[in-house]
């Protein structure tokens, strides 16, 4: 039989390289040695092949700090910085070099909730406006739905959009943004599909001191980093531990640090040693040096997959903070991990509970968190494994491996998914790969799976060869047809189908270019536009600090004042709403910033 053929138009944002260069260094090992045997208290016992590793791995990514911390039941066996925390003053990054950590700052907020719950101050399955009054906000969705649960906070299931853009960098305090959503839409139902949200951790901290009495910060020192003896970690920096932040840089060049509002989602400063602690004290149940920070049934509970239930989450096993892998490092059963970007920052925290070892990575360098990722795996395979030495950074995705018994549904259609937006076309012999202006060939595969041809691979340029590893195939998951890809018998969500509508004209009027006119100083938003190609409305912008890449994504109008970013997950699902100013203008609000329509 002749291969079917097919036809995929792509268009990308900048996640392509977070799904392709995901986290994984999967090999055969052998038996996996004894833990004790291998690790003392002199560095000299960790193989020479594994700081080669780093090295080499800092070198080939240009990455300019980085230091590292291995733990093993209840103490650091090694800790060592390789490189610059500061290149221009020639400051070499050491354990003590505080960095900015990003969203390992949830995993504390996490553990701040926990407290309470063991206390008994709150209950987790409660909805959260029951210990936030001020907290609303809009919902498309059926009114006897239930309702948003602190658990579903902590899992990323609350609904809530990803972020509330406007404000996101700069000092204003995190407990508006509870105010704020007032004016915004939930993204999903809740418990529906895992969907990051920095939001739902925001609110999460402001929950804290609204049940404890006292500000965040405050109760973040008195009663979890205080108890772990971390006095170099502060979710805002004081100015006694400023000489010991590292520089931060992009494209080699050292940029100032942007102010950060949402404390509780993802500012945090601390470095390796201290981040140590909070390994210990999960691996100790809850105690750290004798201080009893959680209890041993919350720190199970944090450990524990909140979302077996959940179809849509097929790749994604979530905990109460943490992230679950089941053998992704091989032989170490259960993988814990979280990892952290911002501006210039990145980091990553694993812990194997099984092995009782953990391992902390943080760099201050951009567009190094994928490499540090692999790069924990990678070493702590050779701690586990020293014979099999360290080995190279493969780069395979790192995704839950289910037996895809889902139902096959009709390829043919629009998917808006996280490579953007891809259109299957079954009874076309090419496929357009918009990203990249080129017509490649699309060919089917056994068990209803989609798959690039050689030549169209080698078509691709160098950055996007790994896209060519990809399958592609359309399922009905949850009522809902979607795509899903594969690599190596490693199943992920892409995303769902969309059907094009007929435009309206309020909304074909309102096509073109934008200005923002509440921008935010030193985090540009910029070249926002609504556009209109072959039936479907989508949105386009800019954040050049985080990435060079525009970002596109389609959007569908659901009323005259009302349209939505189509697809599941992270960022999807968010509302733009048009209303009139005060002068009787048209604005466009997104994501808090408001806009108008520039004239042509």
């Amino acid at each position: 039989m002749k291969p079917m053929p097919g036809t995929l138009y792509i268009s990308t944002t900048w996640s392509l390289l977070a799904l392709t260069l995901s986290v994984a260094a999967l090999c055969s090992t052998p038996a996996l040695a004894g833990v004790n045997d291998i690790l003392r208290h002199d560095n000299r016992t960790i193989p020479a092949a594994t700081k080669e590793l780093i090295e080499q791995t800092q070198r080939r990514y240009n990455i300019k700090g980085l230091s590292v911390a291995l733990v093993h039941q209840q103490e650091v066996v090694w800790a060592e910085g390789f490189g610059y925390a500061d290149v221009a003053r020639k400051i070499p990054a050491s354990p003590e070099t505080i960095y900015r950590a990003g969203s390992l700052a949830k995993l504390f907020t996490a553990t701040a909730v926990m407290q309470l719950e063991d206390q008994v101050e709150i209950d987790i399955d409660q909805p959260v406006f029951a210990y936030l009054p001020g907290f609303s906000t809009r919902s498309r969705f059926n009114e006897t739905a239930q309702p948003i649960t602190v658990r579903s906070m902590l899992t990323h299931h609350s609904g809530l959009p990803t972020d509330l853009s406007k404000g996101m960098w700069t000092n204003e305090p995190f407990t508006r943004v509870a105010h704020r959503l007032g004016d915004e839409y939930t993204s999903f139902p809740p418990d529906l599909v895992y969907s990051y949200s920095n939001v739902g951790y925001t609110l999460l901290g402001h929950m804290v001191e609204e049940v404890s009495g006292q500000g965040f910060q405050a109760y973040m020192d008195t009663n979890i980093l205080g108890p772990l003896g971390m006095k170099h970690t502060a979710f805002v920096l004081p100015p006694e531990l400023e000489p010991l932040l590292a520089s931060g840089y992009k494209k080699n060049k050292s940029m100032p640090l942007l102010p950060i509002r949402d404390l509780p989602a993802m500012s945090l400063y601390s470095n390796v040693l201290d981040l140590s602690h909070f390994l210990m004290m999960h691996m100790g149940k809850g105690t750290f040096k004798g201080n009893k920070v959680l209890s041993s049934t919350s720190v199970g509970e944090m450990l524990e997959i909140q979302n077996a239930d959940i179809p849509l989450d097929m790749n994604v096993r979530v905990g109460l903070g943490w992230f679950i892998e089941d053998n992704t490092i091989p032989g170490a059963g259960t993988v814990v991990r979280h990892g952290g970007t911002t501006v210039m920052f990145n980091s990553e925290m694993i812990m194997l509970p099984e092995q009782q070892l953990g391992i902390v990575i943080m760099t201050n360098t951009s567009d190094s968190r994928q490499v540090i990722s692999r790069l924990a795996e990678e070493i702590l395979k050779s701690v586990m494994q020293p014979d099999s030495g360290a080995g190279q950074l493969a780069e395979q995705p790192l995704m839950v491996q289910p037996k895809d018994e889902f139902v096959p549904v009709d390829s043919a259609g629009k998917y808006a998914t996280e490579l953007g937006m891809i259109a299957m076309h079954p009874d076309d012999e090419k496929m357009c790969a918009c990203i990249i202006d080129k017509k490649l060939d699309l060919v089917s595969l056994p068990g209803s799976w989609f798959g690039l041809n050689r030549d169209s691979i080698n078509m691709l340029p160098p950055e996007y060869q790994v896209f060519g590893d990809l399958q592609f195939a359309t399922r009905s998951i949850a009522g809902r047809d979607v795509m899903i890809a594969r690599r190596d018998g490693e199943i992920a969500l892409l995303g769902e189908k969309v059907n094009p509508e007929f435009v309206p004209l309020d909304w074909e009027a309102r096509i073109g270019k934008y200005e923002i006119l509440n921008p935010d100083a030193g985090f540009p938003f910029q070249d926002l536009e609504i556009w209109h190609v072959k039936g479907m409305l989508g949105i386009s912008y800019r954040l050049p600090l985080l990435s060079n890449n525009t970002v596109r994504v389609p959007i569908q109008h659901i009323s005259e004042n009302e349209a939505v970013i189509l697809g599941l997950g992270r960022t999807r699902g968010d509302t733009l709403h048009v209303f009139h100013d005060d002068n009787g203008e048209e604005r466009i609000r997104y994501s808090g910033y408001i806009a108008r329509k520039l004239p042509y």
